[in-house]
């Protein structure tokens, strides 16, 4: 199941990968010999009628000046060669100006002495399609087969590159079919991704693939209003609204692609400044949509190259200081952020460098182009998403398997706890039966043989140690029984009646201060409620060198939770402790804890654990203090 994801993920790349292969490269088929030139006016001076007389520069290729403002002149001197001489004269020829995001573009040709204007640009409404492509095209009338010259006045607020085509009316076809070809794939593409990425976001719901779809959608609105279909499809809004909102999106896009990086990376340990880095360009961001807003779409569009530059190196920061990233998925999003850098680090050197540039290295510039319509990130995407899922299938089988392990472990270990209680069970049995035979055989030669002296005392030590023995087993005995014991049903126990009939196996009861009224009451389990108290007072008795012994009860209320309150009753006992024997509090309730003070006093440090054991039987909490020298336990036992 696991290997499923990356054969389909294997699959889809290499969809993706063989769209992206099979695109049209960009076409500037010449079928005139035109000869272009340009003036950059700045302050806006020149006129149709003064323009003529003015210093032009001649290139190559497209015209790249990068962020100019004022006036772009381009004069274009049209030379009909060997067999166009005859179609020159009967079919009209075609300028055709890209893209169509220039803002003013009027074309000027004289006729009969006079200039004639035709307007085009996307600030003005189309009124006539004669290429029903993303261009702006303008008739050149029909005349003579000599050379003429033709200007094109250009306006705009965004990079100022303009694509020029000259191509008879009879021979459109042949230069519009490949471009409506290519705009029907980009728009069919990017529309693709993001059904495709909405459709994988319902079974996959992630930050990530939810950003991929927001971006899809810019690209697809970015898309139509930069080909000119926006407006087609909707005449009722004004052309320069949809000028406006282009750059939006395009920002919009840019955003999407930030908080793709961003969610990514939340996932994993990223830096906290990372985060810091990323809430800023987010702030910028909306500071250049502000501002296109506003009217200030060129400072906008400027900034924009400085803030993806600033993304793509926060983003490579933030891959290199972020931790637990898998492997496979840190090299593929550090190779496509390093891939892009380059790219657009050439392409904005180009761009806004020598116009010449941009013919040299046209592949470059047409990388970084809408026309891609995010195919390069959303194969990352992709990728990174499948890759993703496997990840976490395989983490989920593996800690599905270590369940597996730790269940089966448990159980091996329960098994032995099992063969430990019984051979305990049986030890105890079998032990206790040999020691009761010789405590009777003591107590029989005692009666027998008067003992004095040293064999008085030898015989004694005899008898202190088969008691000690006897005692430890029946701890021992005892502790195992309380480990498997299910609390029982509580009942109510009379607190001062169970104390004192505690009381009544030591020979010094006098020893023993009782502060508990005779209404108080306990409501647990009689057998472990025994247990622990009768521990503590033999633990009191034991280790309180002939001193006085407190022993209270009382009750109180305890938090319940839901603003109701619950009874609690505790049993307190306290008794001095000589300066230096004070126990240690991290392992007072450890099993075979003693403190080395004791070590002369008959016992084998089981009964505090095992008080520990049957509080925790029926629900109750054992604390231990110190106060002015006196080692003070308490028992809270809920009502």
């Amino acid at each position: 199941m696991i290997r499923a994801a990356p054969s389909t993920m294997n699959r889809l790349i290499f969809f993706l990968f063989f769209l992206l292969c099979q695109w049209p490269a960009h076409s500037a088929e010449v079928n005139y010999g035109v000869e272009k030139a340009f003036v950059q006016d700045q302050l806006n001076q020149f006129t149709i009628d003064s323009v003529p007389q003015a210093s032009f520069k001649r290139y190559q290729n497209d015209l790249n000046l990068g962020f100019q403002t004022g006036t772009t002149w381009v004069r274009l001197t049209i030379t009909p060669s060997g067999d166009d001489l005859a179609a020159r004269a009967t079919s009209p020829l075609i300028v055709r100006v890209t893209p169509y995001s220039l803002d003013l573009v009027d074309l000027y040709e004289r006729v009969d002495g006079r200039w004639q204007v035709q307007p085009g640009g996307d600030r003005r409404a189309r009124t006539r399609y004669r290429c029903p492509d993303d261009v702006h095209c303008f008739a050149l009338g029909s005349g003579t087969a000599e050379p003429s010259v033709v200007y094109l006045k250009v306006q705009t607020d965004g990079r100022r590159l303009v694509q020029i085509e000259v191509t008879p009316a009879d021979r459109l076809a042949d230069s519009v079919a490949p471009r409506v070809g290519r705009l029907s794939m980009a728009l069919t593409l990017a529309t693709g991704l993001l059904v495709l990425g909405l459709a994988f976001f319902v079974f996959e719901r992630s930050a990530l693939v939810l950003m991929y779809c927001g971006h899809q959608l810019f690209v697809v609105l970015y898309t139509l209003s930069s080909s000119g279909l926006l407006a087609q499809w909707l005449p009722q809004w004004q052309p320069e609204t949809i000028n406006t909102w282009g750059p939006i999106f395009l920002e919009l896009r840019l955003v999407m692609v930030t908080l793709m990086g961003w969610a990514f990376l939340s996932n994993y340990q990223a830096h906290r400044r990372y985060h810091q880095g990323v809430a800023v360009l987010i702030v910028l961001f909306g500071i250049a949509v502000l501002m296109t807003l506003f009217g200030h779409r060129q400072t906008a569009l400027t900034g924009l190259y400085m803030l993806v530059f600033a993304n793509l190196l926060l983003q490579i920061a933030g891959l290199l200081m972020s931790r637990g990233i898998p492997k496979t998925l840190a090299k593929i999003m550090l190779g496509g952020y390093i891939t892009y850098l380059i790219v657009f680090a050439m392409s904005a050197v180009i761009l806004l460098g020598e116009p010449e540039l941009v013919g040299r290295f046209a592949l470059i510039t047409n990388f970084s182009d809408w026309r891609l319509n995010g195919l390069p990130i959303g194969i990352v995407v992709f990728w990174i998403a499948f890759t993703d899922q496997a990840n976490r299938k395989m983490e989920k089988l593996e800690e599905i398997q270590t369940l597996r392990l730790q269940t089966a472990q448990a159980q091996a270990n329960e098994e032995k706890l099992s063969e430990r209680r019984m051979l305990i069970d049986m030890l105890t049995h079998e032990l206790k039966n040999p020691l009761a035979t010789i405590k009777f055989a003591l107590a029989s030669l005692r009666r027998k043989i008067g003992l004095d002296g040293d064999s008085s005392e030898r015989f004694q030590h005899i008898v202190s140690s088969v008691d000690r023995m006897n005692a430890l087993i029946e701890h021992v005995a005892l502790s195992n029984k309380v480990e498997r014991a299910e609390p029982m049903p509580t009942e109510k126990i009379l607190a001062a009646e169970l104390v004192r009939e505690l009381l009544d196996e030591y020979s010094a009861a006098h020893r023993f201060e009782l502060h508990i009224a005779e209404d108080l009451f306990f409501n647990t389990d009689r057998q472990m409620l025994t247990v622990i108290i009768e521990n503590l007072l033999s633990n009191a008795y034991k280790y309180s060198a002939g001193d006085q012994i407190t022993v209270k009860v009382r009750n109180e209320l305890g938090a319940a939770g839901q603003g109701q309150s619950a009874s609690v009753t505790c049993f307190e006992i306290s008794n001095p402790v000589a300066t230096g024997s004070e126990p240690d509090e991290s392992r007072l309730f450890e099993r075979y804890y003693r403190h080395p003070s004791v070590q002369n006093h008959a016992g084998m440090g089981i009964g505090l654990s095992i008080v520990e054991s049957a509080a925790k039987k029926i629900g109750a909490a054992v604390s231990y203090r110190m106060e002015a020298s006196l080692a003070i336990f308490e028992v809270r036992i809920p009502q």
